[in-house]
């Protein structure tokens, strides 16, 4: 079982099963301690919820679909024309779709640039 430290201060840590606990020396040496020492027990680091990968993942994908309802309008407009969508329209958009198989996905992220022509 993990456990994860809570605040960055370690003085809360979420447990999965009695979730979220105030620790102080007391407690830890009376309860977590002896778990950890048996091997029954890891604790993880705290880490920013922000920065947790599903977060990360999902606030990305809101930016990614925000910039592609920019576009929308423009291919809209074409087609109701009857004219061809521009290829640097086509492939900023096909760049955002990709954006999730980018390597090292969605800590780092390469956001593609409407080249204007």
């Amino acid at each position: 079982m993990t456990i994860r430290y809570a605040d960055k201060d370690n003085r809360a840590v979420i447990h999965p099963q009695w979730g979220y606990v105030r620790v102080n020396s007391q407690t830890y040496i009376a309860h977590i301690a002896p778990l950890v020492d048996s091997g029954e027990v890891s604790i993880e680091p705290y880490t920013d919820p922000l920065l947790l990968p599903e977060i990360l993942s999902q606030r990305h994908r809101q930016l990614r679909d925000s910039l592609l309802k920019e576009t929308d309008i423009t291919v809209l407009r074409h087609l109701e024309k009857g004219e061809a969508v521009p290829q640097p329209i086509k492939d900023y958009r096909q760049e955002l779709r990709d954006v999730p198989q980018q390597e090292g996905y969605p800590e780092s992220v390469n956001w593609p640039i409407l080249e204007e022509g």
